[in-house]
């Protein structure tokens, strides 16, 4: 509306009209009338959402008023929204959770706001990214940090800050490990006494529990003990802090504490022309079970085998005179002799 822009022909404008105009309930919230309207002052003490207010300018001259100039439509917004945010997922313990996070971000900026334009996320230490108010947002991302968030109007007014302490664990333990104490035989028997442990490492929310039992007994913690002779079945598995536990493992552990027996019965004489006698030989082990056993006669091996029971003809013209001793070495599995 500046002089510059009067129609060639008209007469000189010797005032203007401004207005400013609630268009929301057509209130005429202020009125200029002078030669000189191009500036002015004037302060609202409301805040007004978009397209709520407007101002509109008309010219005079010796003719009349013009027509009303093509209004220029604003809104004031000067506080920000108000922004929320909700997650669910499945709870764990130690306030951690078990699976991933979806997330919502919601809020509003009420009349006479210029309304909730965009809401913003930021997991931990990434990138800030712009979600839709309202929609589910996934979060995977492990470990213990902070969930951000804010919101900003068509104004450009940002919200408070959200900053929300979060845990999430979504695996279980792992290199879980059931160590034992001793070294096994080279057929894998122990021949001692031994404590079994497991071991395993989480470095997210941490190992809580170790578990161990033979035979499905009760669960021990940390570490068991085997003191009897036999074959057990060893189950281990492994819980950390958040609850999330590894799928049970089975490993065998077999014991045999003592050795194996053996005797040797003689059946018939010795001598350079008696008809052969027998030694009837038998060995055995209750444990481990029989290997193999050897009978022999001054470093001589006469007969040797794996069978419990076994007859050795022994011819006495074979044999060198004189006083005899007829040795069993019997092995079991486990290596005991």
């Amino acid at each position: 509306w500046l002089p510059a822009g009067v129609p060639t022909g008209a007469g000189p404008v010797d005032s203007y009209e401004v207005h400013l105009m609630d268009l929301g309930s057509g209130d005429l919230l202020y009125q200029a009338v002078g030669p000189d309207v191009t500036e002015w002052t004037h302060t609202l003490d409301a805040d007004y959402g978009a397209r709520q207010l407007a101002w509109r300018v008309r010219a005079h001259n010796s003719a009349s008023w013009s027509r009303w100039a093509t209004a220029f439509y604003f809104g004031v917004d000067t506080v920000g929204p108000a922004v929320d945010m909700a997650l669910s997922g499945t709870a764990g313990n130690n306030g951690w959770q078990r699976s991933p996070l979806t997330v919502r971000l919601g809020g509003s900026d009420p009349f006479p706001g210029s309304g909730l334009a965009a809401t913003y996320l930021q997991p931990g230490d990434t990138r800030w990214k712009q979600v839709i108010p309202g929609g589910a947002n996934v979060v995977d991302r492990q470990g213990e940090f902070f969930l951000r968030a804010y919101g900003r109007d068509r104004a450009l007014n940002r919200s408070a800050m959200i900053v929300r302490p979060v845990k999430v664990d979504l695996d279980p333990p792992y290199r879980v490990e059931a160590v034992f104490s001793r070294e096994a035989t080279s057929s894998g028997w122990y021949t001692a006494p031994l404590t079994i442990s497991v071991t395993a490492e989480d470095v997210v929310s941490g190992v809580a529990d170790r578990l161990v039992r033979v035979d499905g007994g009760s669960w021990q913690t940390d570490t068991l003990g085997l003191e009897a002779e036999g074959t057990y079945v060893v189950e281990f598995a492994a819980r950390d802090a958040a609850g999330n536990e590894t799928e049970i493992q089975q490993t065998t552990a077999k014991l045999d504490l003592t050795r194996p027996a053996g005797d040797i019965a003689l059946n018939g004489s010795l001598c350079q022309t008696c008809s052969p006698a027998t030694a009837n030989v038998t060995g055995g082990d209750s444990s481990s079970g029989l290997a193999h056993w050897t009978l022999e006669q001054g470093g001589t091996v006469l007969a040797s085998g794996s069978d419990p029971a076994r007859d050795v003809t022994l011819d006495g013209g074979q044999l060198p005179p004189g006083s005899l001793t007829l040795r069993l070495a019997v092995q079991d599995v486990a290596g005991w002799v």
